[in-house]
């Protein structure tokens, strides 16, 4: 997919709750890199309906619709900018204090916004990297990386118990939604339209949706999900799976690789990040969101909490339903990867 007309954009992709938001702002925390936050996801009214629609189905855009995505993307908007703001090469990204309080003006007085638009784009003529990281479905993905000619394409993986717990704790704090039985028959029928064998003969004796317990609802959503990533992989030269829990075990040897990777270098305020956020430091700037959410960890932090938090059958559910697909990807990296 990818060729020498390549644009200078990232995608980064992972299962909700797998720590893409943390590892985007490592990843930000270099001066030539710029973080849009789900912007073709729960931001993509940015493009508007009818460039967004040729983006999700074209499989390419023409020059003329390619110049105005980008347009878009390299323009800076408050809801695809998420602080913390991070020190950059040029303009008043300069200045990441100064940025921050006009972006939470402009949050709370909609004048401000085009203002917040002019000060804080990158100029077209900027060499600078532009970050897209998505949560989504990856349906469509296909057509969006090759629309925006993504150079480069890193695919995040989390142990699944780890994800899957996440979501259960934000069910429980009302922060995330309860699973609906429409999902779990959604989920089912993609199931038998999968490749995957070994899936379907788990839910062979479930005969209605409400038969399926949440947590196998969560295991074979990731799995679905790592499937349709794989066949995304496939089609970048330039991609990288990286997994999460190895980047918090070994966050500086990790992202120093991840950085060689999409051709930038590790600096100091990519080291200052990882001690903030991993280490139970003061944050460096503020995060836009709650505790729950926060890309920043305080020194309790614990990855494998999920051991606690899950009972054994819940972790036997996640075994049966995602490790054969954890393990394929662990076997692709151990040759190929990170």
């Amino acid at each position: 997919m990818n060729d020498d007309k390549s644009s200078n954009i990232v995608l980064l992709v992972g299962f909700p709750r797998s720590g893409t938001s943390w590892c985007s702002n490592l990843l930000n925390a270099n001066k030539d890199i710029c973080y849009r936050h789900e912007m073709i996801g729960r931001n993509h009214e940015l493009f508007g309906q009818e460039l967004f629609t040729a983006l999700k189905e074209n499989n390419g855009l023409t020059e003329a619709e390619y110049s105005q995505a980008i347009k878009i993307i390299r323009s800076a908007h408050i809801e695809s900018d998420k602080p913390p703001f991070f020190k950059k090469n040029s303009g008043l990204k300069k200045y990441p204090k100064f940025q921050y309080m006009v972006w939470a003006l402009a949050k709370l007085v909609k004048i401000v916004r085009p203002l917040y638009n002019l000060l804080f784009s990158v100029s077209s003529t900027s060499p600078t990297k532009m970050l897209l990281k998505e949560t989504r479905s990856l349906k469509n993905m296909k057509s969006m990386a090759s629309g925006l000619k993504v150079s480069n394409l890193i695919c995040l993986v989390r142990l699944p118990h780890g994800t899957i717990a996440s979501h259960v704790k934000g069910v429980k704090k009302g922060t995330m939604r309860q699973v609906k039985p429409s999902q779990k028959a959604e989920i089912l029928s993609e199931i038998n339209q999968s490749k995957l064998q070994d899936l379907k003969s788990l839910i062979q004796n479930i005969k209605q949706p409400e038969d399926m317990s949440d947590i196998a609802y969560y295991a074979a959503s990731w799995t679905l999900y790592h499937e349709e990533l794989l066949e995304l992989q496939q089609l970048f030269k330039q991609c990288v799976i990286c997994f999460y829990d190895d980047l918090v075990n070994a966050p500086v040897e990790q992202t120093q690789q991840l950085l060689a990777k999409i051709g930038l270098q590790y600096d100091s305020a990519t080291s200052e990040f990882i001690n903030s956020s991993s280490q139970g430091e003061a944050p460096i700037l503020k995060d836009a969101g709650d505790k729950y959410f926060s890309v920043y960890r305080d020194a309790s932090f614990n990855k494998d909490a999920w051991r606690e938090q899950l009972s054994n059958e819940d972790i036997a559910i996640i075994d049966k339903y995602c490790m054969p697909m954890y393990s394929k990807l662990k076997d692709i990296i151990s040759t190929d990867s990170l």
